[in-house]
């Protein structure tokens, strides 16, 4: 199973950007949008790969569909510092790819 780490602005100390969109925010505004429940990256390491990236929440989404294709119920889990949720969504549910990165 997939587990993604949340990344806290509290634990940052420069700028945060999606590795896959590129979506970019100064630490001023990513606390900002976090506290409001507006955004969320992640460090997610992608099957296959040996170092973790940078994501955003919509990218976290579509990249976990285009690693695990065939399955129709994506399974991940989020850990939050001491916290873990297991998640799902149904694969249907998303779409669309963002531009090939990985």
């Amino acid at each position: 199973m997939v587990i993604v780490d949340v990344i806290n602005p509290k634990d940052r100390k420069s700028p945060i950007r999606c590795s896959v969109c590129g979506l970019k925010y100064s630490l001023r505004d990513y606390k900002i949008l976090y506290e409001n429940k507006k955004l969320i990256y992640f460090y997610f390491k992608p099957k296959g790969k040996k170092r973790k990236k940078v994501i955003c929440h919509d990218c976290l989404l579509k990249q976990l569909k285009k690693f695990y294709p065939r399955k129709e119920r994506i399974r991940f889990q989020i850990k939050d510092g001491e916290d873990i949720y297991d998640c799902s969504f149904h694969a249907g549910d998303i779409d669309e790819f963002p531009d090939e990165f990985f």
